[in-house]
């Protein structure tokens, strides 16, 4: 799923997050 916070909490590995680019 994509939504404002994966624009600004971006991590394209989810090493630190767990939102996907």
């Amino acid at each position: 799923m994509h939504d404002a916070l994966a624009d600004l909490f971006c991590d394209p590995f989810g090493q630190i997050l767990d939102v996907r680019c």
